[in-house]
Order: C-alpha cells, then structure tokens, then sequence
C-alpha cells in the first residue's frame, strides 16, 4: 500500500515546526569546544516529495512495550524483571502472582549470592514477565505500522554557528 503527500501544502507553520524540532535537537547535542550554539536559520522542504510505502499493518512486537531503560534479554536481572512486574500489578489489568514474587526473590537470593542460574529458567521466567507486562500494556487500538521512506527531494536547511578559539 503506498499514499501520497501533498507536499505543496506543507505551510509556514508546519515548517517552522519542523525548524523549531530540529533546533531543540541541535541544542540537545554535545558539541566539540571549538564549536558554538547551533542555529537552524532557515528549512525548507522543497518541492519533491518523499516515496512512502507502508510495508505491514500488525500488531506491535512485545519489545514495543517495553520501557526503554530495562534490559530483560541481554542481561536480566532481578531489579529489572520486579519493576516489570510492580508496573504490571499496578495497572490493574493484571492480578499479583505469589508464585511469580517467589521466583523473583530466589532470583535476586541467587545474584547475591553470585550463583549462577539456568539460562534455561531465566528465559522461562523472563518471558513470563514479559508476557504479563505486555498483556496490561496493550491496548485493542495498538497497532504497528512498518513503512518504506525514499527521499530524493531538494529539501534545505541552512545552520549558522560560531567557532570558538
């Protein structure tokens, strides 16, 4: 499935928006010392469009859900896998498991203890975590759009900057 823009009709305003988004990532970036603030002086579009094609309409992967600062699949540990659990439960979508406590709390015994545990067993309870977190997360509305975007355009942006001694 593949739509159109109609470029043309990207105005002033949405231009300054983009100039203004552009400018707080700018701002947000480290520079080199010898590098001042980065200004975004002008941005536009052009006239040719991008190519859009959208490749798969799906359900979003349980990765999805996941918060961006918890590591369950390279390195899982304890703390991790109870916060999943805390957000679960106190979503309310999903009911407290004294069995699943248990097994958290034989997993942290374990890391303090420096034993090591079944890969076998960790990717069981992992994904039993996950499972459960993703369940009181979804929503029927969710849905996970995989797109194609080729840019051939003539857009323009111009940035201005000071060089510091």
């Amino acid at each position: 499935m593949s739509f159109l823009i109609n470029w043309h009709v990207l105005d002033d305003d949405v231009r300054k928006q983009a100039r203004e988004w552009l400018q707080e990532r700018f701002d947000a970036i480290e520079r080199p010392a010898f590098l001042g603030h980065l200004r975004v002086n002008e941005l536009d579009f052009g006239d040719i469009p991008p190519n859009i094609e959208i490749r798969d309409i799906c359900d979003p992967l349980p990765e999805f859900y996941l918060p961006d600062d918890i590591d369950v699949y390279g390195s899982p540990t304890a703390a991790n896998l109870s916060r999943l659990v805390e957000a679960a439960v106190s979503s309310g979508r999903v009911a407290a498991d004294e069995r699943l406590e248990q097994l958290l709390d034989d997993l942290q015994v374990a890391e303090d203890m420096g034993v090591a545990v079944s890969s076998i067993w960790l990717d069981g309870l992992v994904e039993d975590i996950v499972s459960r977190y993703v369940q009181a997360m979804r929503r029927e509305s969710d849905v996970e759009v995989d797109i194609m975007m080729e840019y051939k355009g003539n857009l323009r942006v111009s940035f201005s900057t000071e060089l510091i001694r």
